[in-house]
């Protein structure tokens, strides 16, 4: 009778496993497929991607002169493109790009299915699997925003948030140093692709030293050490070579005070929510003895103070606190998992998965949208070039809007290169006109910045035939 138990267990379980496992591929083979199609480049920062990898030139850590006056510190942010070069020296398609993306996100939520399945390992097969999958639908709903575009690298350090996880677990559970090199160098690269990342190797590092060192075995004090080194290594190059000739930070406008700011930013993460619900709960237990100080401990202090330095830092979209929020869902796992039932964790992120599940059928109409209406309507601009002059109307201004004035003189760049990208070229195809002359005639296009710069600007597209319209540019012939 128990051989037959055991023999009826093993076949749930593996009934489980394929269930699980073909449910994951199928919402990757969804997730992918949405990601290549209609694969196209957008008037947007998907231009230093173009001008790069698209045309065939590598990104060099030395690429990026703009970092320096802004005091940023960003040298890898975009290498992973390189990788394409390996396979096409050429011109690369917004298709290439994409394929690059899907491999990605798939590894990104294979990492995470795997971290799942061994937290819960010794839980009934039903909670284990359903638990893990939820979670593995939330991470990727997080994220997903930022893989249907190229236009930040940020999808990088995502892809590799769950593996540097993986591999600190491992290292963790095993003190195997071939895991903690893989983390030590997992989180020392990232931490190059943007620099608030810098914040998570500290924390970690410093929360372990900190309240768990009389429990740390020498290996782990060492690998704690060498994640502080690093952030150490970092901070030294950000003051010798970056600090002194900033002249403008980089820091999103906003006009609440840094308290407010922090506290609206907060109200719109929920994961935060149980991220500090955790925090408060196990503290709780700490001090009444009644519990040992984990590494998800460490990570729940780190998620909260990634939070904490990305809000003081000024940056406010939604991106920037993905990390935080996929490093908390670990220790939200783990110490939900404890609970009396595993029903409590299943229906928490089964509301959690609903909830960011929601926005995915917008998120990917519009991008689809998006990306037909760009390609279309750039495809027609591109074929003008060759038979009409294309004006850029842009009037003289003050630097009173210099953000303003900024972006419009981004977004002439950025159409051209994707222009020069479509033609195979390297001419300036967008003549800047400080005014409008209706006796010049052509295509005028007109980015909605000149409407900040200057509202009381009469609009002399009133006298022209509207044709291109896309990412806030306008564009008439007249």
């Amino acid at each position: 009778m128990c051989l037959d138990q055991n023999c009826l267990k093993n076949k749930q379980e593996f009934s489980l496993k394929i269930c699980f496992w073909t449910l994951m591929a199928a919402f990757l083979a969804i997730w992918s497929y949405f990601m290549i199609h209609n694969a196209w480049w957008i008037i947007s920062d998907e231009a230093i991607v173009v001008k790069h990898v698209g045309m065939g030139n590598a990104f060099s850590p030395l690429g990026f002169p703009e970092m320096v006056p802004e005091g940023r510190l960003y040298p890898l942010a975009y290498s992973l493109y390189n990788v394409l070069l390996l396979f096409n020296s050429g011109y690369n398609s917004p298709t290439t790009i994409y394929i690059l993306h899907s491999i990605a996100l798939s590894i990104y939520a294979i990492f995470f299915a795997l971290i799942g399945l061994r937290i819960l390992r010794e839980k009934q097969a039903v909670f284990r699997y359903t638990a893990t999958l939820l979670m593995v639908i939330i991470a990727v709903c997080r994220v997903y925003p930022e893989f249907v575009m190229c236009q930040t690298g940020v999808w990088i350090i995502q892809l590799f948030i769950p593996i540097f996880i993986y591999s600190l677990l491992r290292f963790e559970e095993t003190e195997n140093w071939e895991w903690g090199v893989l983390a030590l160098i997992i989180i020392n690269y990232i931490s190059y692709c943007y620099e608030n990342i810098i914040i998570i190797p500290f924390a970690i590092g410093a929360c372990s030293l900190l309240f768990n060192w009389k429990q740390l075995s020498r290996n782990k004090k060492l690998f704690n050490i060498l994640l502080i080194a690093g952030c150490v290594l970092f901070f030294g190059i950000y003051l010798i070579a970056i600090l002194p000739h900033a002249t403008n930070f980089y820091e999103h406008d906003t006009k609440d005070s840094l308290l407010v700011n922090g506290i609206k930013i907060f109200i719109a993460q929920k994961i935060y929510w149980l991220a500090i619900i955790a925090c408060v709960v196990r503290a709780w237990q700490i001090c009444k003895n009644k519990s040992a100080y984990t590494i998800y401990d460490t990570l729940l202090l780190t998620s909260l103070a990634y939070f904490v330095g990305t809000a003081l830092l000024k940056l406010n979209f939604t991106y920037y606190y993905n990390v935080g929020a996929l490093i908390a869902l670990i220790p939200i796992l783990y110490y939900g998992s404890q609970l009396k039932s595993m029903r409590w964790i299943c229906l928490i992120f089964a509301v959690l998965a609903m909830f960011y599940g929601r926005k995915m059928p917008n998120i990917i109409k519009e991008n689809q949208e998006l990306r037909m209406s760009s390609k279309s309507q750039i495809l027609d601009l591109s074929k003008e070039a060759d038979i009409t002059t294309i004006y850029w109307f842009a009037p003289v201004c003050d630097t009173s809007s210099a953000y303003a004035e900024m972006e419009r003189a981004s977004q002439r760049a950025r159409l051209n290169i994707i222009i020069n990208w479509v033609k195979r070229s390297d001419e300036q195809y967008l003549v800047e006109q400080t005014e409008f002359d209706e006796s010049k005639e052509g295509i005028w296009l007109f980015p909605g910045e000149n409407q900040i710069l200057f509202p009381d600007l009469l609009a002399p597209d009133e006298v022209g035939t509207k044709i291109f319209d896309s990412r806030n540019i306008s564009g008439y012939r007249i």
